[in-house]
Parts: C-alpha cells; sequence; structure tokens
C-alpha cells in the first residue's frame, strides 16, 4: 500500500491515494434491433459498452465494471460496483489511513460524486476569468 502511495505522490503530489478510477467507452457497431440502439447509444453520438477501472500508480488494474449500456455515466455506473457498496457500507476506506494519519481515497474525474473515499478536482462555480 505505501508504494502505491508513494508512487501517486510522485505522479501528482497527493498524499493517501489508494488508486485512481475512471470509465471509458468501447466503441461497438450500431446493434440491428431498435431496442438494442436505444442500449447502446451514448451521448457522443456512437455506440458503446462502458468499462469502469479502478488503477494504481503503476497502470494495473485493481477492479473493473463492465456496463452493457453506453448511456451510463460515470457516477452511475460507480453505484453498480460491489466496491462501492463495500465503501458505503462497511466502511472499506474507514480502518485504512494512509499518510499522516489522513483517510485513504480514491482518485476521480467530475463526472464521480465528491464522497468520503473519491477526491474529485474542484470546481468553482460563479468565478469568471478577466481575461
Amino acid at each position: 500500500m505505501n508504494v502505491v502511495m508513494e508512487g501517486f505522490g510522485h505522479l501528482c503530489g497527493l498524499s493517501s491515494v489508494h488508486n485512481a478510477i475512471d470509465g471509458t467507452h468501447i466503441q461497438n457497431l450500431k446493434p440491428k434491433t431498435t431496442f438494442h440502439k436505444d442500449y447502446y447509444y451514448h451521448k457522443k453520438g456512437g455506440y458503446s459498452i462502458v468499462v469502469q477501472a479502478i488503477v494504481d500508480s503503476k497502470k494495473t488494474f485493481f477492479d473493473i465494471c463492465v456496463d452493457l449500456q453506453g448511456s451510463t455515466n460515470d457516477s452511475r455506473i460507480l453505484r453498480k460496483f460491489t466496491l462501492y457498496r463495500h465503501a458505503q457500507n462497511q466502511g472499506l476506506f474507514d480502518f485504512k489511513k494512509g499518510v499522516d494519519g489522513f483517510p485513504l481515497y480514491l482518485l476521480g474525474d467530475k463526472g464521480y460524486p465528491l464522497i468520503g473515499w473519491i477526491m474529485t478536482p474542484f470546481k468553482e462555480e460563479g468565478q469568471h476569468s478577466i481575461l
């Protein structure tokens, strides 16, 4: 575990990072039946399935979840993960401590909720650039 945290520390300067999480679309051909067209269609204009993965600092897979619905977003597929249920209901990350006693967390992008065990980018709402 310490090796993973040190790896993320070198990559992004953050401590107590357990792993990173993200989803990606795997493109596929347009399904032939009408029902499946809606099922696999995603908002970027193609047909796909969604794979969500948790990786360590060396890009080694820790866990994956595959969803056949190309329209499924990161936050929704997260809730289908067994890891999510363990983290939310059983406090998977609560008993593990990272650097200087801070709790361990996953790094996620803006498609994920900011919850106790997932760190997402800071969103400045209402701020306007003067440039």
